[in-house]
């Protein structure tokens, strides 16, 4: 084992003889990959390095959830008003009930929000994400990255962002649904206790999918690409800003502040409410 240092002789890391033989056998590693799905491909990034889709594609799946976002609400509003039309219509006594409950809002941000999952579901975003999984876990691996050899591995990942989503939506629909300091100590322990769960069942159910060939063959390229670039410069560590843009979440926000800027717009020129 030998220490790593930089030129102020800072520890930076450790090397070991398997990290030697790997760089001899250019199957160097890095210990972490990250990645999100695009509407253009699988990206890839270790925050240093990136390979796949590039900038344009993390903006393309913000516009891309964005919208889906906007069309999800308009169905499930659309839904809930035609329900409430048919209440008031046929059934005038449960007006009041349904109106005391909230039930209104309830009914149209869940259905909003599970309109959201199945287009999600079904689009390519999808496939892309469940290829981006299984390339990370073959990389992880140490697998070659071939689309025969990728396709053996699990489509769900633990450190997806899904599962943290997960994990803060039941938090909210607890703590929302019931008040007091219980119910934050329930919803924390609920969270603590099931978050892996919640997780894996949402991406195996809404937010994966089977990948396709051709996206297979999109999270072999990424990975492929991301590991010639990690082999020119293996031991180094970006940090600040260009870390965080490498990451790719600044891209994505920039594509789903495009549609709420769009909105913004509408609603100023029309003056109706278009979001609320």
């Amino acid at each position: 084992m030998l220490p790593v240092v930089d030129d102020f002789g800072g520890l930076r890391g450790v090397l070991y003889r398997t990290d030697l033989v790997a760089l001899m056998t250019r199957n160097l590693r890095p210990p972490n990959v990250g990645g999100m799905a695009t509407p253009l491909g699988v990206y890839l990034t270790t925050g240093t390095v990136s390979g796949g889709s590039g900038s344009f594609g993390l903006y393309l799946t913000g516009l891309t959830m964005g919208l889906m976002m906007l069309i999800s609400k308009f169905i499930g509003e659309g839904m809930m008003l035609s329900l409430q039309s048919q209440i008031t219509r046929k059934l005038p006594a449960l007006v009041k009930i349904y109106s005391s409950y909230g039930i209104y809002s309830i009914g149209s941000a869940a259905l909003s929000i599970i309109l959201l999952m199945l287009l999600l579901k079904l689009s390519p975003l999808a496939g892309y994400h469940g290829a981006e999984h299984m390339t990370v876990h073959a990389i992880e691996s140490g697998e070659d990255l071939t689309v025969e050899a990728v396709r053996r591995y699990p489509r769900i990942h633990p450190r997806c962002g899904t599962n943290l989503l997960g994990a803060a939506a039941v938090f909210i629909l607890i703590t929302s649904q019931f008040s007091g300091e219980v119910a934050v100590i329930v919803a924390i322990g609920v969270v603590m206790l099931g978050r892996r769960a919640i997780g894996d069942w949402m991406q195996n159910v809404f937010t994966t999918r089977k990948p396709s060939d051709s996206q297979l063959a999109s999270g072999v390229a990424a990975g492929n690409e991301l590991l010639d670039k990690y082999l020119l410069h293996p031991g180094r560590i970006t940090t600040g800003f260009p870390r965080i843009w490498k990451m790719g979440f600044l891209q994505a926000a920039a594509g789903m502040t495009t549609v709420l800027a769009i909105v913004y717009i509408i609603e100023r020129l029309t003056h109706k409410s278009l979001l609320l």
